[in-house]
């Protein structure tokens, strides 16, 4: 299991602090309810004990806090293959509008002479990679690999 962030000195009044504390527990929780090994979640607790004795100003602290959630949805990624909610939708957008959509656009740019048809490729980009990470997305799901977030 692994352990919740202690709130010290986190009234609200810090909104960055407070948004920062919110999503690393959304993050513990939904952890919580998958399977981790126990080796995983001790590195887990290990970041997360190590914000919970860092002193430093709000900013820092949130800062820290924001870094620290990078790091465990690296970790839970790359060794559990743990991905949040539309990870591969987002993903796979950006390599279908720049890996597709653009090389098409230039093409029929290029073959048709007028610069306007560069936009089309970039149109049939998006919903290829839209598509195809949805479709990653609903696997990840069924396999129980997705983190609700």
């Amino acid at each position: 299991m692994i352990n919740q962030a202690n709130n010290n000195g986190i009234d609200g009044q810090n909104k960055k602090l407070s948004k920062a504390f919110a999503k690393l527990q959304k993050l513990v929780e939904a952890l919580n309810k998958k399977d981790i090994p126990a080796e995983i979640g001790e590195v887990i607790n290990q970041e997360i004990a190590s914000i919970d004795s860092f002193t430093g100003t709000d900013r820092e602290r949130a800062k820290k806090m924001n870094k620290a959630h990078s790091l465990i949805l690296q970790l839970v990624k790359k060794k559990l293959g743990f991905v949040p909610k539309g990870h591969y939708t987002g993903v796979w957008i950006a390599i279908g509008l720049s890996a597709m959509g653009v090389p098409f656009g230039l093409i029929w740019m290029t073959v048709t002479g007028n610069p306007g048809f560069f936009a089309v490729g970039i149109g049939m980009g998006l919903p290829i990679g839209l598509a195809i990470g949805a479709s990653m997305d609903k696997k990840a799901e069924k396999e129980g690999k997705q983190l609700s977030l």
